[in-house]
């Protein structure tokens, strides 16, 4: 049977899911996140910390690197992409799977009744009626119709046919209750008379009471539950029940009007006091043990929910309906094996209708990362209905995930195809395609989105961004500023709106790129222009004071300054075009291979770009005889800086030491592994290095060969492992960095996080600070260590260079370089991108990928010293001389010299055509 309840279960849950995900799992990303300050977080108040044995960690590094080579994991990591077993964030599959609008999922018992009359007439079968994405669409002129649709007046006329119902009057009927409209007394007095039919009161009416008063005063309160104000039906439900004394039907009415009205505090109170006392009028009552349920899993009661499940399952154990909000509650804790366990039973024991079912295990499919087994669950629900768009999002989605992005646009451009395509499926494949670096087209789709429903601020805000990477910034901002009109700083859950700060941030950041579009690249100087509260707020994500912006004020959009136009291919010179296809090359080989890591050509040509830079500027220094030594590690890093900016305006790249100057500023970067009984899907190669190492150390804790020790060494879990190791959580292992220099002397590195979540649950994550103290002493070790790479790459103008000697002192720089973690964002790629740059300078070029789910900065931070991360990283890159010195070339600084040159080829990146 399928209840009334599904509409708010519905869609409270699903709000609940993506509102739960987004916190919990997206702390991180990518590797690095946007940093956030918290003053005190090194004081652990009685938790147990300890500091990382280095030895154990280079063992255990040196055991996940050789794993990497050996011929079975050559052949894992080729079907990575294909076989797929952890997971990923949850919010970005709820978006694909559910609408979070309530008018988008009507499946109500009384539509079931009433939609008889109609369904043998030419109009769209009612499942895609009801999931249709903005409803059902009338295009009749309603004002005609005077009347009531004749197949409704005859529902009491003994002699009623089928026949003389209407297609014209079904769909004004139609149009009555999928838009909530306020339906006549005619109307409602019919409906009411409709409920009372003998043939209709069965399991749709099983608690009519016999009393001719009563059950027509039930019929009347579950149809104003649906076709009339809620106000209104439950002030007629209450005075009902004033009247004729408490009765399942009324109570349960009232319910369904009041779920109605949204889910306020003293709505919730209502809810659940009415569930109960339904139930305790009749203890054994189907439709009240379901009722009590789904309004106690509407509003996370979960463990009550799960209690009153049980009940209904033990007196009604072929209930499929049972198992399936069953699992729901399950899915909700986190207890994913249990939740299939119910979804399996529930498509077992409903064979015929197996569509909530199968949705739900799609999604725990997705939870657990195991993608393939998802997407097989998402096209057995697409042959239950070819045009059914959430499911095509769905399998897009998945497939987007797995690193297949040409099969995600595949499957989103058979859902956009759809007539009834609605705003969410032009959104995910606008994203997909900004995400691809195809700005162009995404901006077609997010221009539809933003047509469709203009109020629509998620559309807004992916549009103002795919505006700003084209030089649009006059339309970026309008678009942002469209955000903060649309929603407020707090959603509804009194948590801070993370669109509407970022849009507050980019209103002023899109500013000041659009004034200096012709500019130098160099000339975006956010040290100088920006004032420290905000870089501060911006690359902790807290609220923006407007009068902290800029150190001088700001200029406005001027219309002096044209709008960027991207500038084709084709129309560089060939020397041009060669530069560009090397850079794009070196882009591509650096590019990030594990699931949910989607390749984006622009952000790679970015990168590339920067390489290339970067190996001609100290190429000409190590050519010249120019007095040497005056650059600084900084300014080597800083040459990349704006090709990371402007691939990415999203998100601050900012120096955190330049923000503040006082000692006892803390910034943060943080890696999640784990969280809640889900694993991040981008860090999957790294999980089990890192609960190695946690679980090592607690088993240190412990005498050897007792009980407790042996169990944490044998833990398999962090859940397992937080319930064993309860006195020594949350842990901290704090990890160290020795000098090159002072061999007895350690910096440190970051914090690796093992602590207990919510419900039984357990986070494992990576920690990684950045300090004045910390950042003085980096200072100090990379200075010295880029003096001695300028002696050495110094020699490549006498002929006496050991190549060797250098890469390895580049790479021993990015590995303190990557342990600093010195920018709000970008650390990794810009580090990357600088090592590689590096690299060319004496002429080396990379010529293959990185090993599959493998990243540098990563390696750093976990392999405990630059010579354990040289050993294990030095091979990926398959160093080989270059052809000619990358001089040869036309110079970026030349080709590229302003920030308009530089978007113009950027937006034009899908169109290479390199030969490869």
């Amino acid at each position: 049977m399928k209840h009334l309840a599904d509409t708010f279960t519905t869609f409270f849950c699903c709000a609940v899911i993506l509102f739960v995900s987004i916190i919990e799992l997206s702390v991180v990303e990518a590797y690095t996140s946007q940093g956030y300050k918290t003053p005190g977080l090194n004081d652990f108040d009685g938790s147990s910390s300890m500091l990382l044995d280095n030895q154990l960690m280079r063992d255990m590094y040196r055991v996940s690197t050789d794993k990497v080579y050996s011929l079975s994991d050559i052949q894992r990591m080729i079907d990575t992409i294909s076989y797929s077993n952890h997971t990923l964030k949850l919010s970005e599959a709820v978006s694909g799977i559910v609408n979070l609008k309530l008018i988008k999922k009507l499946r109500f018992d009384v539509l079931d009744v009433f939609y008889k009359p109609c369904s043998d007439m030419d109009l769209p079968l009612k499942d895609e009626i009801v999931n249709h994405n903005e409803g059902y669409s009338i295009d009749i002129h309603v004002a005609s119709l005077r009347n009531e649709p004749s197949c409704l007046t005859r529902f009491s006329d003994s002699a009623y046919s089928q026949n003389d119902c209407t297609q014209e009057s079904c769909r004004f009927y139609l149009h009555c209750v999928l838009h909530r409209k306020h339906c006549s007394e005619n109307l409602l007095e019919l409906a009411s008379n409709y409920l009372l039919r003998e043939e209709n009161v069965g399991a749709k009416f099983s608690f009519a009471t016999g009393d001719e008063t009563v059950d027509r005063s039930i019929a009347k309160a579950i149809a104003m539950s649906q076709f009339n104000s809620p106000e209104d039906a439950v002030k007629y439900a209450t005075a009902a029940m004033e009247e004729q004394g408490e009765h399942i039907g009324l109570l349960h009415a009232r319910i369904l009007a009041t779920a109605r009205s949204g889910f306020s505090e003293g709505a919730i109170t209502s809810l659940v006091n009415d569930a109960h006392r339904a139930l305790e009028l009749d203890p054994t009552n189907e439709w009240s043990i379901y009722r009590k349920s789904a309004v106690l899993l509407a509003v996370a009661k979960f463990f009550d929910a799960l209690e009153t499940l049980d009940l209904g399952i033990t007196l009604y154990p072929n209930n499929s309906e049972f198992y399936e909000m069953k699992g729901s509650c399950h899915l909700q804790l986190r207890e994913l094996d249990l939740a299939e366990h119910c979804y399996r039973q529930a498509l077992e024991l409903d064979l015929e209708d197996k569509k909530g079912a199968l949705q739900k295990l799609g999604l725990i499919f997705y939870s657990q990362g195991k993608l393939p087994s998802a997407i097989t669950v998402y096209k057995e629900l697409l042959e239950l209905n070819t045009k059914d768009t959430n499911v095509l999002v769905s399998i897009a989605q998945c497939y987007k995930q797995e690193g297949e992005s040409k099969k995600a646009l595949r499957y989103a451009n058979k859902a956009v195809n759809f007539t009834n395509a609605g705003q969410d499926v032009f959104l995910f494949r606008g994203i997909l395609l900004h995400e691809m670096g195809h700005d162009i087209q995404a901006l077609e789709d997010l221009k539809g989105c933003k047509q469709h429903t203009p109020t629509y601020t998620s559309c807004c805000y992916q549009a103002g961004l795919v505006q700003a990477s084209l030089g649009q910034f006059y339309e970026a901002v309008k678009s942002m500023v469209s955000v903060t009109c649309g929603v407020t700083p707090l959603d509804f859950n009194h948590q801070a709106n993370t669109e509407y700060i970022k849009a507050t941030y980019l209103i002023n950041y899109y500013r000041y790129l659009h004034s200096k579009l012709d500019n130098s690249l160099w000339d975006i100087d956010l040290d100088r222009d920006l004032r420290p509260a905000f870089k501060d707020g911006w690359a902790k994500g807290s609220s923006l004071d407007m009068s902290e912006c800029f150190a001088s004020e700001q200029m406005a959009l001027s219309p002096d300054i044209t709008p960027v136009v991207a500038k084709p291919y084709a129309s560089y010179d060939f020397a041009t075009q060669r530069l560009l296809c090397l850079a794009e090359r070196y882009g591509r080989l650096m590019q990030v291979k594990a699931d949910s890591f989607v390749a984006n050509v622009r952000f790679n040509l970015a990168m590339g770009l920067a390489v290339v830079h970067v190996g001609q500027q100290l190429r000409e220094l190590w050519s010249t005889a120019k007095k040497r030594g005056k650059m600084s590690w900084r300014q080597l890093y800083e040459m990349s800086l704006p090709f990371r900016r402007l691939a990415d305006m999203e998100t601050p790249v900012i120096w955190l030491s330049q923000i503040y100057k006082e000692e006892h500023i803390i910034y943060h970067n943080e890696v999640s592994f784990y969280r809640s009984r889900v694993k991040n899907l981008r860090m999957k190669s790294y999980f089990d290095l890192v609960f190695g190492l946690t679980r090592s150390m607690i088993s240190r804790q412990y005498p050897q060969h007792t009980t407790r020790r042996i169990e944490v060494e044998v833990a398999d879990t962090p859940e397992f492992l937080v319930a064993i190791a309860k006195a020594h959580i949350p842990t901290r292992i704090s990890t160290t960095v020795p000098s090159t220099t002072k061999p007895e002397r350690h910096f440190d590195g970051g914090k690796i996080v093992l602590a207990a979540t919510g419900y039984s649950g357990a986070s494992l994550y990576l920690n990684i600070p950045t300090t004045h103290k910390k950042t003085k002493e980096y200072d100090y070790e990379l200075s010295l260590l880029f003096n001695k790479f300028i002696m050495q790459a110094s020699k490549l103008r006498t002929g006496t260079l050991d190549t060797d000697a250098a890469i390895n002192g580049a790479m021993t720089m990015a590995y303190y370089f990557f342990n600093l973690c010195p920018l709000s964002r970008g650390s990794a790629s810009v580090g990357l991108s600088t090592l590689v740059g590096m690299f060319l300078s004496v002429d080396k070029e990379i010529t293959a990928s990185l090993p599959i789910g493998k990243m540098l900065d990563m390696e750093a931070t976990l392999s405990g010293a630059p010579d354990e991360f040289r050993r294990g990283t030095k091979n990926w890159f398959r160093l080989a001389s270059v052809e000619a010195p990358v001089t040869s070339l036309p110079l970026v600084a030349e080709t590229f010299p302003t920030v308009r040159s530089l978007l113009e080829v950027l937006s034009s990146a899908h169109e290479l055509d390199c030969e490869r």
